[in-house]
């Protein structure tokens, strides 16, 4: 009851403390031997977030959502953000990033690296933070469905395609001497496969046939639209533990976290850049507004731009570019890291600043939990040597917060 009255900038703090301590404990279970995925100890669960939960939670949300309310340049504005940040990443990538390299290989770390730069954590990170900014107050979840299918007819087929030529000119390069060469046949229905059998944009194409033949069995409950029981139920059942799984795999793909250029780099594009240039985008086709649903909406599109990466890059550079595997999941890692502060000081800029003892309030609740945290990090870090690699992430992540918590409350 508590919750559902705390401010938004409370609630999206709260959200990203969740997220990122369910994020630490799939790395801790990793780290500790406790599970080890090269023996397949997560293989069933992968299959079910990717191909049962996640489809379905993107099958619900289409299926139930007010199309005719939905302002498309919104997600317009986000795609034209992911574009133009996918194009200079692939750029900086395939010119700068070990040029030495044959083309084929240059291509294929290319295009990891860009769909880096678009891969946004959608429902894992992505819906709870927009829930906690906005709740049901705009029905803000349709958006980020709306951007997860555009990046899964849109994005991922692109990089599908690079991927496929910068396979197939590898490839060739390799057997030139044996005369073997991949026809672009082969390559178009190499992908129209992938594409027509890819669960995201099956259910995708199901939930607005639903939509538009089934919509009048949809039933309204606290002035929301749900699927008809039994079906409702079954589909809250079957996605109910998708958020938790999401962000575990999340932290059992980070293997590593070394500082360099390249990883850094990447998180800037993807949490810096393609926040402000969405945010630009946002402003041009919808306009300045000071108030209201469209200023909702123009700041939805900094904040979607700004959700960090999900661990799907990990598992494109593991198939296509294994040598750049290690280097994506340290991205994802610091991604992560950054996301969080700007999602947080944004959000207090636009949703606090106007009401100084609602932002006092808030501010001290976040300091008492950041303390907290830092007290419980401190205790891991004196309690000896046993886990070397571990103590300092926490540590970091907690005396980040309490900074930024302390700074903010003295300002």
């Amino acid at each position: 009851m508590e919750s559902s009255k705390a401010s938004p900038t409370t609630r999206l703090f709260n959200t990203i403390m969740v997220t990122m301590l369910a994020i630490l404990l799939g790395l801790f279970c990793v780290r500790l031997k406790l599970i080890v995925p090269e023996q397949g100890d997560l293989k069933g669960m992968g299959f079910f977030v990717s191909s049962i939960a996640f489809p379905l939670l993107v099958f619900q949300t289409i299926a139930t959502a007010s199309l005719e309310s939905i302002h498309f340049s919104v997600i317009l504005a986000c795609s034209l953000g992911k574009i133009i940040v996918m194009v200079l990443t692939w750029i900086l990538a395939f010119v700068a990033f070990k040029p030495h390299r044959s083309i084929g290989q240059r291509v294929l770390t290319a295009s990891v690296f860009a769909f880096f730069a678009v891969a946004s954590n959608d429902f894992a990170i992505g819906f709870p933070v927009i829930d906690a900014l906005y709740s049901d107050t705009y029905g803000m979840d349709v958006y980020i469905a709306g951007n997860a299918v555009v990046g899964s007819f849109v994005f991922v087929p692109l990089t599908m395609i690079a991927f496929a030529v910068g396979g197939a000119l590898q490839k060739g390069s390799a057997s030139e001497g044996e005369g073997k060469r991949i026809s672009a046949c082969q390559v178009v229905q190499t992908i129209l496969k992938d594409l027509s059998t890819n669960p995201v944009i099956v259910m995708s194409c199901l939930g607005l046939v639903f939509k538009v033949a089934l919509g009048g069995t949809l039933v309204t409950v606290g002035g929301k639209s749900q699927l008809p029981p039994p079906f409702h139920d079954l589909v809250e059942l079957l996605t109910g533990p998708f958020g938790m799984l999401a962000l575990f795999l999340t932290g059992t793909s980070l293997n590593s976290a070394q500082l360099a250029v390249w990883p850094c780099g990447l998180v800037l594009m993807k949490v810096v850049v393609c926040a402000y240039l969405s945010y630009a985008f946002g402003t041009l086709l919808l306009g300045k507004h000071d108030a209201g649903p469209e200023k909702a909406l123009g700041d939805f599109t900094f904040f979607y731009g700004a959700i960090p990466t999900s661990s799907a890059p990990i598992l494109f550079a593991s198939r296509f570019d294994p040598e750049a595997a290690e280097l994506m999941a340290t991205a994802v890692l610091f991604g992560l890291i950054l996301a969080g502060p700007i999602m947080f000081v944004t959000a207090y800029s636009l949703n606090e600043s106007g009401n100084s003892d609602q932002s006092m309030a808030a501010l001290t609740r976040i300091q008492f939990s950041a303390d907290a945290a830092s007290i419980l990090a401190g205790r891991a870090r004196a309690g000896g040597e046993t886990l070397p690699r571990l103590k300092t992430l926490p540590a970091a992540l907690a005396k980040a917060a309490r900074a930024l918590g302390a700074r903010l409350f003295r300002d």
